[in-house]
């Protein structure tokens, strides 16, 4: 069996160097805080095919899967069949095995010639295709065994690998493969096509492995032409605003500006659907090393895209106060110490103004432990609901009562969108005290 994924996820430690770069100058009179990765390899994922073109696939399945069984002989035939077609069968093994891939295919072409419904050489030919990039053939064959054993985890997961070769999404994958078991002869049912036991690890990691590639591929493209977008976007604007009142024109800003918060929020959302299925896979199978490469291959991208925050990969700021954040979402800036007596829960200042349309909610993010003084701790954000275009100061409870003076903390923060009920943004918040003279 041949699953392509798996063998993909041993590259997970390429993607990334995670390093700490700090900024070279400072923005006066505060510090601005370097949150910066060195990319060894930018992800870029695969685009995606036009489910249309799944159609035709389909359709020719179908028609090759039809012919197979309208031309097989009677069941009392199928152990002689058998019988004949294993010499032939134990040939175009073994020139599989020997990767004389083009010869194992024209043999197993040849028993289906005389038992077009045998098992072994139908699902051995996908891969035989596979093997020699014959990605578009492979995807038929995979789909027509589909139409002839429904049931059979290994057939899926062929399909599965050809539909992903092809560049296809995986749920318009599965669309296609339920389109062609729930007609199939002996699905009298017609139930999904879903692997089972075994086969079904497999499936979730290869349908994962993909989902991360494809979903994530059409953020980045999003990205990368959001420039040119974003000038266009302009330029009509500007037309509006000369032909529309005032108010009108107003209207049509916050409209625009809404759609874009929502926009992060979806990006976001899809992202953390990804982990939370990384995750879950991973409690399913802990002693899976692939599964947790994987997931670290997801984590890495994640960094990469501004989805994960890690403190401990940015260089800490030494000033106080320091701005933290600055980009079109938001401005976070860390004032000072508002609580610093020996003894007593230590306090910090935190003001954040909201940039976007919507209702900000800033709260810590309940994934990361506030770290004070080198040593982990349980801090507490002030939660801030902060309206559209104001400024909020909060308090951020460090969880530190230690005697010792405060050196040094770091932690994350997490923003939300209020009326899309979605975090949209985590921020690394780090600080040391400036080195002793």
């Amino acid at each position: 069996m041949r699953i392509r994924g798996r063998v993909l996820a041993a590259g997970v430690a390429a993607l990334l160097a995670l390093g700490l770069c700090h900024c070279g100058a400072a923005t006066q009179p505060e510090e601005v805080a370097a949150n910066q990765l060195e990319i060894q390899q930018p992800f870029e994922g695969h685009e995606t095919e036009d489910l249309r073109k799944l159609k035709t696939y389909v359709d020719r399945a179908l028609e090759k899967g039809r012919d197979r069984v309208s031309s097989k002989g009677k069941d009392s035939e199928e152990a002689d069949l058998a019988k004949a077609a294993n010499k032939n069968f134990k040939k175009a093994n073994k020139a599989y095995r020997d990767g004389e891939y083009a010869k194992a295919e024209e043999l197993y072409e040849g028993i289906l010639k005389g038992y077009p419904t045998h098992y072994g050489a139908n699902v051995n030919l996908t891969l035989a295709l596979l093997q020699q990039n014959d990605d578009a053939d492979a995807l038929t064959q995979a789909l027509t065994c589909v139409y002839l054993f429904p049931k059979d985890g290994a057939v899926l997961l062929n399909v599965q690998t050809a539909g992903a070769a092809m560049g296809f999404k995986p749920s318009h994958v599965e669309e296609a493969m339920n389109d062609v078991a729930k007609v199939a002869p002996s699905n009298a049912a017609g139930r999904r096509a879903e692997p089972k036991d075994d086969y079904a690890s497999f499936y979730r990691y290869n349908k994962l492995w993909d989902r991360i590639e494809t979903e994530l591929h059409e953020i980045v493209a999003r990205r990368s032409g959001g420039d040119e977008a974003d000038a266009e976007a302009a330029e009509d604007s500007e037309a509006d605003a000369a032909e529309a009142e005032e108010g009108a024109s107003d209207a049509i800003e916050t409209e625009a500006q809404y759609e874009a918060i929502a926009q992060v929020v979806a990006d976001f959302q899809t992202y953390n659907d990804l982990a939370k299925e990384a995750e879950e896979l991973e409690q399913a199978l802990p002693d899976d090393a692939d599964v947790t490469a994987l997931r670290a291959y997801l984590y890495a991208v994640g960094l990469q895209l501004g989805f994960e925050a890690d403190p401990t990969l940015v260089e800490p700021v030494r000033s106080m106060p320091f701005v933290a954040v600055d980009n079109d979402l938001c401005l976070i800036r860390v004032t000072g110490l508002t609580k610093d007596k020996k003894g007593e829960e230590r306090e910090v200042g935190v003001e954040v103004t909201n940039r976007t349309a919507a209702t900000m909610i800033v709260t810590l993010d309940a994934d990361w432990n506030w770290s004070v003084n080198g040593s982990g701790s349980v801090g507490h954000l002030e939660r801030g609901e902060i309206p559209s275009g104001e400024t909020q100061s909060l308090t951020l409870q460090t969880g530190y009562l230690g005697n010792d003076e405060l050196t040094a903390y770091a932690g994350v923060i997490e923003v939300s969108a209020a009326e899309l009920d979605s975090v949209f943004a985590r921020y690394p918040i780090t600080w040391a005290a400036p080195d002793p003279e």
